[in-house]
């Protein structure tokens, strides 16, 4: 009945983290919490959690159940090799509203706690997209006991509290808790209980009700099916034959009750177009932590199995092998696996001889073609030496329009199987050039690009830099064809940006050609502000560094084919008017628009290195905030920036003083800074007079 299987009142909390912020602990602590306090009587004054495995791997669920909090509590390994998988399988789940847990330690430095909000927020917004109602995030310093002055410690968590609600956008940040690292007193873990069964509650106000028949079918899967995994064929017959109350025996009527199940995190529902095909995976935990966690764990990891390439091609044999029946069925771990893009198929002829012996014999014996799969996010080695970027290349870029956001690891991943599909692996024609046969049905991949050749040999290169906040394709422009197969790409490339990273503002940068700039050197200029001003008749603009002028006229006599793709009549442009960098915001209140800290840095940091302490005097923050961002970049090279970096996230995230350009000009004005030029040409570049 419904109190034996309450799960209307089941919500999901999701552990993120990186590694050591101490989720695993965390986790074990609720799960011990909750048993004492409700079934033992009142907890001790302090809790031990007990020994706590070191390095999770893959997603290791916990079923907490009583009569104050019901929830499934999902602890996400903290690992980098992960975060991939961990995206595809919150994507899956994130259709209704859930509890996030960010864990952070509170003993490393305030910037990189705050990158690691501004990641992990990141990845929720990301995850989350297709969710129509709001999640809530709650934020937890961990290793507190690690602070021993209260003061600091009070005034680091005021800090972060604000740092959290600048980070969160997409969601709702509830609030933010400072726990020990290793032990918990009973008040302590009573205060945060609370906080969570509230905020559990709240999100689980907002999901749409459950049928009786959804919390009949929960109790029929974990009552008489005996397996932890069926097909949807399997279960209808086993239904038909069972004839339960209440319960329907149509695929069209039992697959919405086992997707609502599966979209609380109960069980995993993999809902194919022919129900024969469609698994039902009744014990979760088989598949994220198991199998998620060991085909992604890094060699330091004991659950590490040596199955993957370098270049991330796993033989099915070898899958077999290592998941073996009965314990695990291998097709619909296969279908898993293909079904959240974390692999495709792919056969003999796309794998290069080179590889052969990284795979075992069998793997590439005829008998087993088609029978490899390729993980991108297996890949472990750099880009090979044979990639060379030729001389002659046109590059484009899309880039995350803040420093503090990223594309995911998971848009990357999912990206280069795309390509790979559909560009890299279509092969030349052998009758058109013969010379390249060599390349047909074969590219590169390494674990942040791909490279390939298209039949006219023209090379594509496909890139993340910049810490993933850069995608950059780079063509060879040697044949008249490629701006328009660069076009396609792109196109292809923003689709799947725009799909896995919704959450994340991008900006397009395309290459300039040394022949059109103003010292000779190749620059970026921002895509949106080269259509702009093409159409008009200035012929200049200053390049997205801001430092550079491009003379439009001389980039059309050079590269005329950009023009043509970007829709701009190449006889405009010859009025000798220069357009700034930045494009003119259109409301009254420009002088309040805020700064981005790349411009911040670029244009100020970068001019005025050795004045940071009189900047941050006048930006309103203390001398003993000074001095402790003095102590920890002492020695290093690039202090002062370091520097500045810290104090203008500091102005941003705690000072009273408005975080604006107009702030920072009237700063550069003060007596002490005494930088009336510089704020003159801030001011004419950021700020338009009324």
């Amino acid at each position: 009945n419904c109190e034996d299987y309450p799960i209307h009142s089941f919500g999901k909390v999701i552990l993120c983290g990186d590694t050591g912020s101490g989720k695993t602990t965390l986790a074990q602590a609720i799960e011990y919490y909750s048993k004492s306090r409700f079934g033992k009587g009142k907890p001790h004054d302090v809790i031990h959690p007990g020994p706590v495995k070191l390095l999770t791997a893959g997603i290791v669920p916990h079923l907490i159940k009583n009569e104050e909090m019901n929830m499934m509590l999902f602890d996400l390994a903290g690992h980098h090799t992960y975060y991939s998988s961990h995206c595809a399988v919150l994507e899956a789940i994130s259709l209704s509203p859930s509890t996030f847990l960010i864990l952070v330690n509170l003993l490393l430095d305030f910037e990189d706690i705050n990158k690691q909000l501004y990641y992990w927020s990141g990845m929720i917004g990301d995850v989350c997209h297709r969710c129509p109602q709001q999640s809530s995030v709650v934020v937890v310093g961990t290793h507190s006991d690690g602070i021993t002055d209260r003061e600091q410690l009070e005034s680091l968590c005021a800090a972060l509290k604000k740092a959290a609600r600048n980070a969160i956008k997409k969601h709702t940040f509830t609030d933010f808790a400072a726990l020990n690292a290793t032990a918990f007193n009973g008040e302590e873990m009573e205060k945060f209980v609370s906080l969570l069964c509230k905020t559990n509650n709240s999100v689980i106000a907002n999901y749409p009700a459950i049928s009786l028949n959804t919390h009949m079918m929960y109790a029929f899967l974990n009552d008489k099916v005996h397996q932890n995994e069926i097909l949807l064929s399997q279960l209808l017959t086993l239904l038909r034959e069972e004839e339960p109350k209440f319960l329907p025996t149509e695929s069209t009527e039992v697959s919405p009750l086992l997707k609502t199940l599966s979209i609380k995190g109960l069980i995993v529902f993999f809902n194919d177009t022919m129900a024969e095909n469609s698994w039902i995976v009744i014990h979760p935990e088989v598949l994220l932590e198991k199998v998620n966690g060991v085909l992604f764990a890094p060699s330091s990891f004991v659950e590490y199995l040596p199955i993957a390439s370098n270049t991330g091609v796993i033989p099915v044999v070898l899958l077999k092998e290592y998941f073996p029946a009965p314990t695990y069925n291998a097709d619909m771990i296969i279908q898993f696996l293909q079904l959240f893009e974390l692999c495709v198929q792919i056969t003999l002829n796309n794998v290069d001889t080179n590889m052969a012996p990284e795979l075992p014999p069998n793997a590439l014996s005829t008998d087993n073609i088609g029978s490899l799969l390729f993980f991108p996010a297996c890949i472990r080695v750099d880009r090979p030496a044979k990639v060379i970027i030729p001389s002659c290349v046109f590059v484009w870029q899309i880039c995350t329009a803040s420093i503090s956001q990223f594309f995911s690891p998971r848009c990357l991943h999912v990206l280069i199987s795309r390509l790979a599909d559909h560009f890299a692996l279509l092969g030349v024609k052998p009758s058109s050039i013969p010379e390249l046969d060599r390349y047909n049905r074969r590219c590169s991949v390494w674990c942040k690009g791909i490279h390939w050749m298209t039949e006219n040999a023209v090379m594509i290169v496909v890139e993340m830099k910049d810490d993933f906040r850069c995608l950059s394709c780079t063509i060879d422009t040697s044949d008249r064809s490629s701006p328009k197969y660069l076009l396609s790409v792109i196109t292809f490339v923003k689709e799947v940006c725009n799909e896995f990273c919704p959450s994340v503002p991008l900006v397009e940068l395309i290459s300039c050609p040394p022949e059109a700039t103003s010292d000779n050197m190749p620059t970026t200029v921002e895509l949106s502000l080269l259509k702009e001003v093409a159409k008009t008749k200035a012929n200049k603009l200053i390049d997205s560094t801001g430092e550079k002028q491009v003379m439009i006229s001389k980039w059309k006599k050079v590269e005329p084919q950009l023009f043509d793709l970007i829709g701009v009549d190449k006889n405009k442009n010859e009025a000798d008017t220069c357009v700034p960098a930045k494009r003119p915001r259109l409301d009254s209140n420009e002088d309040c628009s805020e700064p981005r800290l790349a411009d911040l840095l670029n244009d100020i940091a970068s001019t005025i290195p050795a004045k940071w302490r009189d900047i941050g005097i006048n930006l309103g923050l203390s001398s003993g905030i000074l001095d402790n961002i003095q102590n920890q970049n002492a020695g290093k090279t690039d202090a002062s920036i370091r520097s500045f970096e810290q104090i203008f996230s500091m102005w941003k995230e705690q000072s009273p003083r408005p975080y604006t350009w107009k702030t920072i000009i009237d700063v550069l004005k003060t007596s002490t800074v005494n930088e009336n030029d510089l704020a003159t040409r801030m001011a004419s570049k950021y700020i338009i007079e009324n």
